[in-house]
């Protein structure tokens, strides 16, 4: 019964001090505010209304949010300021599995034929 009672009791106090490995099979799903930015300039000149956000939820599942996915040419990181890219993917799953190794906040990109939708995460 003491074995026991131990077991349980080292198994807790495992689980209290390391709850990042406990947890991290399955991360939390952030939402993230993206803008809608035009990839090449616009020639019309007057008073632009700025495009609204677009909601988008990325799981360890995939990426929810109003473009589609077949239009999504590139997955990026960028460093918090959006001065330096740290990964680019063509593919959704190996940008989630990495944006989930990292930690930090990080601002994301996602380009397709003729828009880049820009957003920050913390992760």
């Amino acid at each position: 019964m003491k074995n026991f009672l131990s077991s349980i009791f080292i198994l807790l106090a495992f689980c209290i001090a390391c709850p990042d490995i406990v947890y991290a099979d399955n991360p939390a799903p952030q939402t993230v505010q993206l803008r809608k930015k035009l990839k090449q300039k616009n020639e019309q000149k007057g008073i632009r209304i700025p495009s609204r956000f677009i909601v988008c939820i990325i799981s360890a599942e995939g990426i929810q949010m109003d473009v589609d996915a077949e239009d999504i040419q590139l997955y990026e990181i960028w460093d918090a300021d959006g001065e330096l890219c740290i990964a680019s993917y063509t593919e959704e799953s190996d940008f989630i599995n990495a944006l989930f190794s990292l930690e930090g906040e990080y601002q994301i990109q996602f380009t397709t034929e003729d828009y880049t939708y820009i957003g920050y995460v913390t992760i």
